[in-house]
C-alpha cells in the first residue's frame, strides 16, 4: 500500500531513504568545548583587549592558525565570508554561536576509533593553544561569564537566532552562547527501530542528566542545579525543545515526525541565493503558500527545519541524535557514549528502558528531568534504574566484542558513590578550590 499523500512526505522520505544496513552502523559524536584562561576570560570570536590591558586571541584567529598548521583541511565560511570551521579527515570542526569549539567526529565502527580521532584532533588543537595558556574546559557551560559578555560569531543565521530566541524564552540566548554538550549520533536500520531509539532516548533523558550533569557553576557561583544547562533548555523555546510527548503515541512514525517539522515555526530559512533570512515564525506549511518572498519549502529549507528542532533527542536522516548530556571531561565523555551505544544498539536494552520509564505521563517525565538536573542520582529510585540500565549497556558492549565496556567504568564509580560529574565539581569548588576560578577552568582537562 502506497504512502498517503502529505505535503511533508519529502521530509519523511529523507528519513526513509537514509536507513542503514546493520553492517553500516557506526558511532558519531559531537563534542563542544569552551576555551578560556585562568583569569576567567574565555575565547570570543574576535581578538580583544581586556579592561586590565591584557590582549586575548579570538576564535577567528585561532581557526586561521589551525588552517596554517593543517593546510589540507578544507575551510568552512559563513555566508558573509567569515571563517567558522573546517572539514577534516578527523571530522567537521565548527564554532557554536558563542565561539564554543565543536568537533563532529568522523563516524566510526567502534568507540575506540572515535576516541582515536578525537585524541588526534585534540593534539593538533593543543599544539596551537597550549603555548597561549588556553584551556579547553570540561564543563557543560561557561562557568564565569554572563550571557551579555559573550559575543555571537560572524554567521548571519546565529544573529537571526539571537533575535528570535530572545523573544521566545528568557534563556535562549544563554543556550546559544554559554552551553556545551556531548551529542551522540547512532544509526537506525529501519523505521520501527528509529522510533524505538527516539522514544528510548527521550524516556531516558532524566537518567542521562542524573548520570552526566556537569554545569553547576555559572557567573562564578553555584547555581543550584547539577545541570543548569538542562534548565536553560526548559526556557529556550517551547516550540522546539523538551521531551516530545507525541513520540510516545503508539502510531508515531516518520510521517508523524515530518508533520511536526513541517508545521514548526522557523527561526531562519534560506532564499534562492542561499542567504539566511528570518523565518518570521512561519512554518514550511506557510512558506509553501508563498508567505516569504523568494523562500521555498524546498529540500534545503526542509533540512533547515530538521536542524532547528532541538528536543532532548531528535531524528536526523539516518540516525538518532541524543542531546541530554552536558559537556564532560574526556573520561566521562566516553562513558556517556558507551552508555548510549549500549542502550540504543540493543533491542533488549531498549525494551528494558521503556519498561522502566516509558509508561509515565509527559508531565511526570518533565518533572523527573528537572529533578534529575537538580539532584542527580539522589532523586528517589533513579540510582536503581540507572544501575539496571548500565548493566544492560555493558551486556550490549560485550556482545559487540570491541572491548568498549571498559569505558563504562566511571559510571560504575559514580553509582557506587551516588554522585555524578557535577557533584564532584561542587565538592571541589566549595572545598579545596575555595571558589577560585583557575582550578575550575583546569578541572577535567586532558
Amino acid at each position: 500500500m502506497g504512502q498517503t499523500a502529505h505535503p511533508w512526505n519529502g521530509i519523511s522520505e529523507l528519513f526513509h531513504s537514509s536507513i542503514r544496513a546493520t553492517s553500516e552502523r557506526k558511532i558519531g559524536a559531537e563534542i563542544e568545548r569552551i576555551g578560556g584562561w585562568l583569569d576567567g576570560s574565555t575565547v570570543h570570536y574576535e581578538d580583544r583587549i581586556l579592561p586590565t590591558g591584557v590582549s586575548r586571541i579570538g576564535a577567528r584567529t585561532l581557526l586561521t592558525k589551525l588552517g596554517i598548521a593543517q593546510p589540507t583541511w578544507i575551510p568552512s565560511t559563513s555566508t558573509t565570508g567569515n571563517l567558522i570551521g573546517f572539514t577534516t579527515p578527523l571530522g567537521k570542526v565548527s564554532l557554536e554561536p558563542g565561539s564554543q569549539l565543536e568537533l563532529s567526529s568522523q563516524p566510526a565502527e567502534t568507540l575506540h576509533s572515535v576516541k582515536t580521532n578525537v585524541d588526534a584532533f585534540d593534539a593538533i588543537l593543543k599544539s596551537i593553544t597550549d603555548p597561549m595558556g588556553i584551556y579547553w574546559m570540561s564543563l557543560g557551560m561557561n562557568p564565569w561569564e554572563a550571557v551579555e559578555e559573550v559575543d555571537v560569531i560572524g554567521a548571519p543565521r546565529y544573529h537571526i537566532m539571537t533575535d528570535y530566541l530572545g523573544r521566545r524564552g528568557k534563556l535562549g540566548t544563554s543556550m546559544m552562547r554559554l552551553t556545551t554538550s556531548v551529542q551522540i549520533n547512532l544509526d537506525y536500520t529501519s523505521e520501527t527501530e528509529a522510533i524505538e531509539m527516539l522514544r528510548t532516548s527521550l524516556a531516558l533523558a532524566p537518567i542521562s542528566y542524573a548520570l552526566f550533569a556537569n554545569s553547576p557553576i555559572s557567573k562564578g557561583k553555584a547555581n543550584g542545579f547539577l545541570s543548569f544547562r538542562q534548565q536553560i533548555w526548559t526556557d529556550t523555546d517551547p516550540d522546539r525543545t523538551g521531551l516530545l510527548k507525541q513520540a510516545f503515541q503508539p502510531d508515531f512514525n516518520f510521517s508523524s515526525y515530518a508533520s511536526i517539522i513541517w508545521h514548526q515555526p522557523l527561526m531562519f530559512a534560506q532564499n534562492s541565493r542561499g542567504e539566511y533570512v528570518p523565518g518570521q515564525g512561519k512554518s514550511l506549511a506557510d512558506i509553501s503558500r508563498g508567505v516569504l518572498p523568494d523562500v521555498a519549502a524546498d529540500e534545503n529549507n526542509q533540512m533547515n527545519a530538521v536542524r532547528e528542532y532541538f528536543t532532548e533527542a531528535r531524528l536526523k536522516p539516518g540516525y538518532v541524535e541524543v542531546r541530554s548530556i552536558d559537556g564532560l571531561s574526556p573520561r566521562d565523555r566516553y562513558a556517556s557514549i558507551a552508555f548510549w551505544v549500549g542502550i540504543l544498539y540493543s533491542a533488549h536494552a531498549r525494551k528494558l528502558a521503556m519498561d522502566l520509564l516509558g509508561n509515565i505521563s509527559p508531565e511526570e517525565r518533565d518533572a523527573l528531568a528537572v529533578a534529575a538536573a537538580r539532584e542527580g542520582l539522589k532523586v528517589t529510585g533513579l540510582k536503581e534504574i540507572a544501575l539496571k540500565l548500565v548493566d544492560a549497556a555493558k551486556i550490549t558492549l560485550q556482545e559487540r566484542a570491541h572491548q568498549e565496556e571498559a569505558f563504562l567504568q566511571p559510571i560504575y564509580e559514580n553509582l557506587a558513590e551516588d554522585t555524578n560529574p557535577a557533584d564532584r565539581v561542587l565538592k571541589l569548588f566549595h572545598g579545596p578550590w575555595q571558589h577560585q576560578v583557575a582550578p575550575l577552568i583546569q578541572h577535567g582537562v586532558a
